[in-house]
């Protein structure tokens, strides 16, 4: 009996297949359409090997083009398959993907081949002899890296009926290869476009370096992505004379935006600030990634990607897709130039690998979202001590920025008035004496508190940072709240975040961590508080008292030494050091002891790394710190929210800034929350610790006397 002699074995392709997937580690993701054919999962087999990631096999009639494009992926495979690709019933979903994705890497084998011709101007016809499990030879017309280490004349298998008929228009196809024995077209690739088909198949074991085809298609979706990815884009800005407050520069310019954010520097030293909307909103909720894009301000849906494990490299991917070159940086004063506006809320911290028993009562946070970020291209920069403001966008050109610099000066010459503040009672008073509105009674946070010095006395942790959750049914206008805040409130790291109902209005006197354009990481953890005096010299003596004090001061390096050893973990050798040990800040109702950290970032490490490596910031957890969380967890019933999580950006060109959200209210349009907590050690005293949470919480009532009373409609309880 005589049998088929071909030229290579399953052995020798075993033996490429290894050598390819020994050198490549590419991590790209695919779609594999699945057009019902019986060979799909060897394709996907090859795709899994050399990618390293396994690639999504969707059936053609199971999915929709808009369930496709929640899906997270790099390039489209669309698979061989029985019928005619001029028949809907036969081809799917696929028309459409082709269509949608004109600029992405796509491959058609066999089936996916003759619908890529066809749907670019070629006509599919029956070929004199079908070729069903027949070898032909591979002549190669043109050189192209799809065949690149394809030899000419080697063996290909062939599957099919149809094919290009050679004598219809093939103007916007580029043929690369054909058969031997009936010289139909076997290679090509669509002018214009990084679409490439292939009409025999790869998968099977009769072609020759099958494997090597699908490695090349693979090698040019990433080059296709890199290159589109690392495209660097220009920071056009302009600066122009500032003649307004910079609420009232919001209010004219940012106010309505539903997805806008105001990074706030209101110290008396006037820093500068960053105002501006998002272009597109990422939101991750229990490792689910949602994607919005900003239409006529509201959010649509664009992807929903499930089983984001690490954010971080998610984020890192973001990031990295912009390189910024920005002229004449000396004259810019940000190290914001562009990038993501970020949210973190305190249960984020989960993905950092501390302790989440996700079972709370019903005091849950209200915002939708663990991480929330807003990519933001243009924005604007607002110094009021040099009474200037910068419009900066990263823009395709000069003209484009021009577009956005103008429309800014259109809204600023606009005569609506700015909305005013204005006073009143203090309709709260009878709100803020009433426990029914915190989470934790005063004999339940006293509780907490012995339970915590149990835990002390124990060795199980030395300091915990316990809270309370203050809850107010009512619907009240987040800017003009915000407006009130502000004025009473003179912090640096405030925020005032607008993500559709949600809002979030931070008075935050505290930085988390900052990463400069030198490399330089500064951080400045508040830990020891006390009531204002009634003059300058009362404060002085308070301050006096608590540089003698042995509990606040024991509380402060407990968490400085903290923060060191996180630092320590991305930093260079030798370059952490307390610049200030213990430093005192005179707020509007309370003096802050606080020490400021300096170090340097070791080259192996990025902003992203940097925050990674310090959330949950160690003054609202407590230390140690994995153990501690986990005792909190246990103690407080109820979602932090954004209360004690982080708010900043982190910026293309590399550098960051976060605060810690103390001092913050989380609101939508019928409810308001926000927190206030203290350290609890040894020294501590419960009634005291009781008093300090109502004395924090005063930044929100004490502002409130200024609330006209019909912005606010309170159901009492």
């Amino acid at each position: 009996m005589s049998s088929l002699k071909i030229k290579h074995t399953e052995k020798d392709n075993s033996e490429y297949k290894n050598k390819i997937i020994k050198n490549k580690n590419m991590n790209l993701k695919a779609l594999i359409i699945d057009n019902y054919d019986s060979y799909t999962h060897i394709l996907s087999n090859y795709v899994w090997d050399v990618s390293g990631i396994k690639p999504i096999i969707l059936k053609n009639d199971s999915i929709t083009i808009e369930d496709v494009k929640l899906l997270d992926f790099d390039c489209i495979i669309i698979s061989p398959g029985p019928g005619n690709p001029s028949k809907e019933k036969d081809i799917g979903v696929c028309e459409k993907i082709i269509k949608e994705y004109k600029h992405l890497p796509i491959l058609g084998i066999c089936l996916g081949h003759q619908l890529l011709a066809l749907k670019n101007g070629a006509v599919i016809d029956r070929i004199d002899r079908p070729k069903h499990g027949h070898l032909s030879k591979l002549v190669i017309t043109k050189e192209h890296e799809l065949l690149s280490e394809i030899d000419n004349h080697s063996d290909i298998m062939r599957y099919h009926s149809l094919a290009i008929d050679n004598n219809s228009n093939l103007n916007n196809i580029e043929v690369l290869a054909k058969s031997d024995d009936d010289d139909i077209i076997m290679a090509m690739k669509i002018k214009d476009k990084p679409h490439y088909g292939i009409q025999y198949h790869p998968e099977s074991i009769g072609t020759e370096k099958g494997i090597k085809i699908i490695e090349n298609f693979l090698t040019i979706s990433e080059s296709f992505t890199n290159t589109q990815a690392k495209k660097t884009h220009t920071l056009f800005f302009d600066s122009h004379d500032l003649n307004l407050s910079n609420i009232d520069f919001f209010d004219k310019t940012y106010k309505k935006s539903d997805f806008s954010f105001w990074l706030d520097s209101n110290r008396e030293d006037n820093k500068i600030s960053l105002v501006g909307e998002a272009d597109q909103v990422l939101a991750i909720k229990d490792n689910t990634l949602f994607i919005y894009d900003i239409i006529e301000n509201s959010k649509q849906l664009v992807k929903k990607i499930e089983c984001i494990d690490d954010p971080y490299e998610f984020i890192r991917e973001e990031l990295n897709n912009i390189n910024v070159n920005c002229p004449n940086r000396e004259e810019f004063p940000s190290d914001f130039m562009g990038g993501l506006i970020s949210a973190f809320t305190y249960e984020s911290k989960k993905y950092n690998g501390y302790y989440d028993h996700n079972k709370r009562s019903q005091f849950n946070s209200f915002l939708d979202f663990d991480i929330l970020l807003f990519k933001v291209s243009s924005f604007i920069v607002l110094d009021p001590k040099k009474g200037k403001y910068w419009t900066a966008s990263i823009s395709e050109s000069e003209e484009d920025f021009l577009l956005f610099d103008n429309k800014i000066q259109k809204e600023l010459d606009t005569n609506s008035a700015a909305t005013p503040i204005t006073n009143s009672l203090d309709v709260l008073t009878e709100l803020k004496n009433n426990e029914n509105n915190w989470v934790d009674s005063k004999e339940d946070y006293i509780k907490k508190i012995n339970e915590i010095f149990e835990l002390l006395r124990a060795g199980e942790t030395y300091e915990v940072c316990l809270t309370n959750m203050y809850n107010i049914n009512a619907e009240i206008d987040s800017f003009l709240l915000y407006k009130t805040l502000r004025e009473k409130n003179k912090v640096e790291y405030a925020a005032y975040i607008k993500f559709g109902d949600s809002k979030i209005l931070s008075m935050s006197p505290e930085k988390f961590v900052s990463l400069s354009d030198e490399g330089k990481i500064y951080s400045d953890p508040i830990k020891g508080t006390r009531k204002r005096g009634k003059n300058e010299k009362e404060d002085q003596a308070l301050i006096t008292e608590m540089i003698e004090c042995d509990k606040v001061k024991s509380e402060l390096f407990m968490i400085t030494d903290l923060i060191r050893n996180d630092v320590s973990k991305v930093s260079k050798k030798g370059s952490v050091n307390v610049l200030d040990l213990r430093k005192f800040e005179k707020y509007s109702n309370v003096i802050q002891q606080s020490s400021f950290i300096e170090a340097e970032i070791d080259d192996n490490f990025d902003a992203v790394d940097l925050f990674k490596y310090l959330f949950p910031g160690g003054s609202i957890t407590g230390a140690p710190k994995l153990r501690t969380c986990e005792i909190i967890e246990s103690l407080e019933e109820f979602d932090r929210g954004i209360y004690t999580g982080s708010l900043g950006y982190f910026s293309y060109s590399g550098t960051m800034s976060f605060n810690i959200c103390i001092r913050t209210v989380e609101m939508n349009c019928e409810e308001l929350r926000l927190g206030a907590g203290g350290a609890i050690i040894i020294d501590s005293c419960p009634e005291s610790e009781y008093e300090e949470i109502l004395l924090k919480s005063n930044f929100f009532f004490d502002s409130l006397s200024k609330v006209n009373s019909d912005m606010l409609e309170v159901d009492k309880v």
